[in-house]
């Protein structure tokens, strides 16, 4: 099962949002990279892969944290995603399914994947992927939008649509964080540490969770 997202025109068409003429979207989506960062540090993993990468604002994030790794690599379904290969050296780009990708097994101490698995009406098939390229005990940090009723509100009012799967939503939600977090306890991973964002509950819209593989 692919990712269910549309792979848009441009590849920075992948999260527009940070790109939002709203200052306090871009800033939001921003202090996502800084806390999913800030969760990769407390692991203090070596080799780290960021699934579904989109146009590689996390892999920037992460290069420009002082974060000291001797494998990094990220992957998208958009097949502009290699042309990243040349812009950030630091960090080895391919476009690849996360149904079955590449990497051997237990290949990585961490893996990155923001804001993706809500894109899955099925669950399974990722988080198989996830515990197969994760070594034992290593790490998972995701992030997730919470699809509250403030959530749903904003994201109107700021899209004009809500993340349903309707005609006027390419980009709709199957899931939310507390469906994906459920999914993975299930899937025999703790979950460890959260930071809720911008503010905790009722103002959470984005959780970011570490998790570990048991």
């Amino acid at each position: 099962m692919q990712e269910a997202r549309v792979i848009n025109e441009h590849l920075e068409d992948s999260i527009p949002e940070y790109y939002s003429k709203n200052p306090v979207v871009r800033w939001l989506f921003k202090e996502r990279l800084t806390a999913a960062a800030s969760l990769v540090a407390r692991t203090g993993c070596k080799s780290l892969v960021d699934l579904g990468c989109g146009d590689g604002s996390f892999v920037r994030h992460v290069l420009n944290s002082g974060l000291t790794l001797t494998e990094f690599r990220a992957v998208d379904i958009h097949p502009d995603v290699v042309k990243l290969n040349e812009e950030l050296k630091g960090c080895r780009f391919s476009c690849q399914n996360m149904d079955r990708t590449d990497f051997a097994d237990g290949e990585f101490e961490a893996v990155t994947c923001l804001d993706v698995l809500e894109h899955f009406e099925d669950l399974s098939v990722p988080i198989r992927e996830i515990r197969r390229i994760l070594t034992a005990g290593g790490h998972l940090i995701t992030s997730e939008p919470t699809e509250s009723g403030l959530y749903k509100l904003l994201r109107f009012v700021q899209k004009g649509h809500f993340s349903k799967r309707d005609a006027r939503s390419i980009d709709y939600h199957f899931q939310n964080a507390a469906s994906v977090q459920t999914a993975l306890i299930n899937s025999d991973f703790a979950a460890i540490a959260r930071k809720t964002l911008p503010l905790p509950f009722p103002a959470d819209l984005f959780h970011v969770i570490l998790f570990r593989k048991e």
